[in-house]
């Protein structure tokens, strides 16, 4: 890239390099002489073209005296000691550079060398040749583009923990992980539209502040739901329904649903997306925050009956029910709904308390709900635990009488 780190340092490329063989290349220095690297760039002939056949601009550095020792030495021990864990594929070459490396020589190029510009590359996404996605499959191979367009690096299909390969600048093709190179964070990623690396991404699906998992608990209220699926070559039969109703237009990959949940309320979103390299299906529940109605609340022996309108999750059923004293203060009773969910002793959709021995007078009951509608407990819900997180308190008065 011309204006990298590295698009002064213009080294001449030595040998061939399996890269599937992770050792540390080692490059010969050459004589020594005063090294005045040149920039000019010279048209490549023929003109790349996308997946898709959408032209390209590309460009090779101009070659040049290639005793260069004094820049290969500063170099190499720059990578070594900046970027210690980075593996060197192959030695410095003028020929190609990072977005050559990525988009073309990897996806088609069939090994010929070319560099890109960074304003080049949306070509790629514009035209459906690659589609945005919020990761890699492990085992797909795909492209991370870092910020401004100024990296672009190859994801390692199998690597644990994830490594990229890339071209810095006219310097080396090396292996790394994502944030060990002079160019940042990377901030978006791609896959290969028609290469059947996965049928279309059913769980880029969001709703108000972030991912869906299969079952989302929520507060009753209005949310927002967009596919914003981005498949290759769908055909036009996606259908997108709502406990068993269409729900948008038949083909549509980015539809924004709007809904309204009452308390205890529960709405299926199905969608099944086809492309070429197969069909995906997806559920997508949604389930409202249970409410509770007490009967005689100002005449109340020995039995504080409870109902819900929904106990068939305990997520959005009060975690706790806890009586006081109105007068006192003093807490008199803590029922732990979690304890009797799991152990089935809810009736139906009632809950029976026995407050027989409490004493006689105004009571105030706390039902202690988890906080839905925060992004901390939606986080902890779905890596699947409940406990210790933060609570929100529904009171309500009772009058026990004799």
């Amino acid at each position: 890239m011309k204006h990298s780190l590295f698009s002064i340092l213009v080294i001449y490329f030595i040998g061939v390099v399996d890269i599937d063989v992770l050792a540390q290349v080692v490059c010969t220095n050459f004589d020594g002489t005063p090294c005045e690297p040149n920039d000019t760039e010279l048209t490549f002939t023929p003109t790349p073209q996308t997946p898709n056949n959408t032209y390209v601009d590309a460009f090779k550095w101009e070659n040049w005296d290639y005793k260069t020792d004094c820049v290969l030495r500063r170099y190499q021990t720059y990578m070594s000691t900046t970027f210690p864990n980075a593996v060197l594929l192959s030695c410095p070459n003028y020929e190609y550079n990072c977005h050559g490396y990525a988009w073309h020589m990897e996806f088609g190029g069939y090994g010929q060398r070319l560099a890109i510009k960074g304003e080049q590359i949306s070509k790629y996404w514009n035209d459906g040749s690659f589609y945005e996605v919020n990761f890699v499959p492990q085992n797909a191979k795909g492209i991370a583009v870092y910020a401004n367009n100024a990296h672009s690096a190859v994801t390692v299909p199998g690597s644990n923990p994830m490594k990229f390969r890339s071209k810095w600048g006219q310097g080396y093709l090396v292996e790394h992980l994502p944030n060990e190179t002079p160019y940042g964070t990377p901030q978006r990623y791609y896959l290969r539209c028609g290469a059947c690396d996965a049928a279309p991404n059913l769980f880029q699906m969001t709703y108000n502040w972030g991912s869906v998992s299969t079952v989302n608990f929520v507060s009753a209220g209005g949310y927002n739901l967009n596919t914003n699926l981005h498949p290759c070559q769908l055909s036009n039969n996606i259908n997108w329904s709502a406990n068993g109703n269409n729900w948008g237009p038949t083909g549509n990959k980015n539809i924004g649903a709007w809904f309204n949940l009452n308390a205890g309320q529960s709405l299926t979103f199905s969608v099944s997306a086809p492309s070429s390299c197969g069909t995906s299906n997806r559920n997508v529940t949604f389930v409202a925050q249970s409410s509770y109605r007490m009967a005689n609340t100002a005449s109340i022996k020995d039995r504080l009956e409870i109902e819900f309108d929904n106990v068939d999750y305990l997520e959005i059923l009060p975690q706790q029910i806890i009586i006081f004293d109105e007068k006192t203060g003093k807490e008199e009773l803590n029922v732990d709904v979690r304890e009797l969910f799991r152990a089935k002793k809810l009736e139906g959709k009632k809950l029976t308390i026995d407050v027989g021995k409490l004493a006689r007078g105004m009571k105030i009951v706390n039902f202690l709900y988890l906080k839905l509608d925060s992004k901390d407990v939606q986080e902890k819900l779905n890596k699947g635990g409940i406990e210790s997180v933060d609570l929100e308190r529904k009171t309500d008065r009772i009058v026990l009488t004799d």
